[in-house]
């Protein structure tokens, strides 16, 4: 009698593995791409503060080049 059970609890034992292992594996698809969307927007983020930064250094250097010509006209005259 035992016999008779022992293919079926056999089966289950490894399909419940199998599921555990699908499940795991699932799971480190899922924090991997997850790891990939965040290192993304990291770099993302940095550029967008470099982009700003770059913006702001623009408007200061055209600020500087108007006093330049203006100085420039005043020495002039």
């Amino acid at each position: 009698m035992q016999d008779q059970t022992l293919l079926p609890h056999w089966l289950v034992t490894i399909m419940e593995e199998w599921l555990v292992d699908s499940w795991v594996w699932h799971m480190k698809e899922i924090t991997h791409k997850w790891k990939q969307d965040m290192c993304k927007w990291e770099r993302d983020i940095h550029k967008q503060e470099k982009d700003c930064e770059e913006q702001v250094y623009r408007a200061q250097l055209l600020v500087l080049e108007e006093r330049h010509v203006a100085l420039k006209r005043i020495v002039a005259a």
